[in-house]
């Protein structure tokens, strides 16, 4: 099943990594075998990036597949603060490239309500909130999730430089 996600067809590519969500849902993939989708939050083709940001902020971020998913009990804020916790966590343990964060941050971003939370984010830098201990990695990860939330904002591009006139291949394609 995981090969169909290296498919020459994007749209094929796309319809794989919906179906491994699925299977998630359903707990008939093992957790192992997700690791290397991650790679696609770097790929070129933005299809490819947004099905695999989906996957990975049910997964990682909302918990939806495992029984942990985040229920607010009427506190937005603390599903905020859980959500992005979780989202730097993954930063934490996906790259230290600053590029590829930002692609990161783009995939999941129309997913992930808690990168618009402009105030648990700054309440969360200025560490208002005593019970979170911010490393300083974490701290640059929030400033560039805040920075890329301002452009969102702004409609502009998180992820520098993408010419939508250029063919994009897929790692099958290439290889």
């Amino acid at each position: 099943m995981l090969e169909l996600v290296d498919d020459v067809d994007i749209s094929v590519a796309v319809c794989g990594i919906g179906l491994v969500k699925q299977l998630l849902r359903h707990q008939v993939v093992p957790y192992n075998d997700l690791r290397s989708l991650y790679d696609l939050l770097f790929d070129n083709p933005p299809e490819i990036r947004r099905a695999t940001g989906a996957l990975v902020y049910d997964h990682v971020i909302a918990q939806k597949f495992n029984g942990l998913e985040s229920r607010s009990s009427g506190d937005e804020g603390d599903t905020s603060r859980i959500h992005l916790l979780r989202m730097l966590q993954m930063l934490r343990e996906l790259s230290t490239d600053q590029v590829q964060i930002l692609y990161v941050i783009d995939d999941i971003w129309e997913f992930m309500d808690a990168m618009n939370d402009w105030n648990r984010i700054m309440s969360t830098l200025l560490n208002e909130d005593l019970s979170i201990e911010l490393t300083d990695e974490d701290a640059t990860n929030l400033t560039r999730l805040f920075c890329a939330s301002v452009k969102k904002t702004v409609w502009e591009e998180i992820v520098p430089g993408a010419d939508h006139r250029k063919q994009n291949h897929t790692k099958a394609q290439l290889g």
